[in-house]
């Protein structure tokens, strides 16, 4: 057995091999989380606040038109089907 001290909560606990970082499961979740948020932190797209609120909001409109008016979205598509490069019919 080998004596550690754990990352986390700063308790000495044995330890079965060197791979063991932590003391308990908690200790162990906890820093599996910070892993996580770190890692997303080196990863994280780069779109701004107003980007993302932008896209939100569309998305918010789109989905309120389509509520009061629900046959626009099935007309559109079939416009879209009946044109022909720059033809009408």
């Amino acid at each position: 057995m080998i004596i550690k001290e754990c990352l986390i909560c700063e308790v000495t606990y044995r330890a079965k091999n060197n791979k063991t970082k932590t003391c308990s499961t908690i200790c162990g979740n906890i820093s599996a989380t910070k892993t996580r948020q770190i890692e997303y932190d080196k990863n994280k797209p780069d779109i701004t606040m107003a980007q993302l609120n932008k896209s939100k909001m569309t998305n918010r409109v789109r989905d309120y038109r389509n509520d009061l008016f629900p046959g626009i979205e099935i007309s559109r598509k079939l416009w879209n089907k009946n044109l022909k490069l720059g033809e009408y019919k």
